[in-house]
């Protein structure tokens, strides 16, 4: 499923609200494992998505990470193992 799915309608709406109402005023931090091409389908209007971003990398710091996912890995690991030994 999309993020869209997965994120309740209000909630881009709140986030929206706190990052406009810390622009310039206090620090915050995000993290997303989704780029920003892909915030369209996480917000529910393209003007809102613009407006988030715009102020997000206004005077930012933006640290890319690659590789693996601990949680992905974690994740696979617990799903081999329960295969491996599936319940008698």
């Amino acid at each position: 499923p999309s993020p869209a799915n997965l994120i309740d309608a209000n909630r881009p709406r709140g986030l929206t609200r706190d990052i406009c109402h810390r622009y310039e005023r206090k620090s915050l931090l995000v993290t997303s494992n989704q780029p920003f091409r892909e915030w369209d389908e996480i917000f529910p209007s393209g003007s809102m998505t613009v407006a988030a971003v715009d102020r997000l990398v206004h005077h930012c710091h933006i640290v890319g990470i690659k590789g693996e996912s601990y949680r992905q890995k974690a994740a696979a690991a617990r799903v081999s193992s329960d295969q491996s030994d599936p319940p008698t």
